[in-house]
């Protein structure tokens, strides 16, 4: 039998459920399709999360962002991604933090772009992998899901379909932003992907 909920938990679950394929028979409303559903204990995490927002700032939050990598002649992945800042783990870069706080640039833990990266990697069953580069405290991110960079074609990252200026564990990400990993010169045809529709 399932949990009664109702009230604010009931529309932040409601909201969380709209962003995956879930099947919570109990919470009928349309749900936006995406090509990966994200696991229940994701979701609930989320939800618990949203459930109690407060007015004080909570370091380091659970934010749920659209990501999408390009690879170099398909989308490898396009879908939501929980995360939060952590420790990321690459063959080549070893275990470093990844959250914001490299290389000074937050006070506090925030979620970034390589967190999510590693999330996804994590929750959809793909590699990663890059080399970490002390000077900037940060990843360098030259293996995707099958793709290695090679010379003039690399990753480059995206969030609101703006490059980043800062390594990707130091820059912050934020609750529904749009965060994309390009493969080489790929971020132009996804530019005129987005748009064609």
């Amino acid at each position: 039998m399932s949990p009664t909920i109702s009230g604010p938990i009931l529309n932040r679950l409601l909201y969380v459920k709209s962003l995956c394929i879930v099947d919570w028979p109990d919470l009928t409303v349309p749900v936006v399709q995406h090509a990966f559903p994200l696991p229940r204990s994701l979701l609930l995490l989320a939800a618990f999360n949203l459930a109690h927002v407060d007015a004080t700032p909570t370091p380091n939050p659970w934010v749920v962002v659209n990501l999408r990598i390009e690879g170099e002649n398909k989308t490898l992945l396009d879908g939501p991604v929980f995360t939060r800042g952590h420790n990321v783990t690459t063959v080549s870069g070893g275990n470093h933090h990844c959250d914001g706080t490299n290389n000074s640039t937050h006070e506090l833990p925030v979620a970034t772009c390589t967190s999510a990266l590693d999330d996804a990697a994590k929750i959809y069953g793909f590699g990663i992998d890059g080399a970490f580069f002390e000077p900037c405290d940060d990843f360098f991110i030259n293996f995707i899901h099958g793709e290695l960079a090679t010379g003039n074609n690399f990753w480059k990252i995206f969030i609101n379909l703006t490059a980043t200026n800062l390594g990707g564990c130091q820059e912050e990400v934020k609750a529904s932003d749009d965060v994309l990993f390009a493969f080489g010169c790929v971020f132009k045809r996804y530019i005129y992907k987005r748009v064609e529709a």
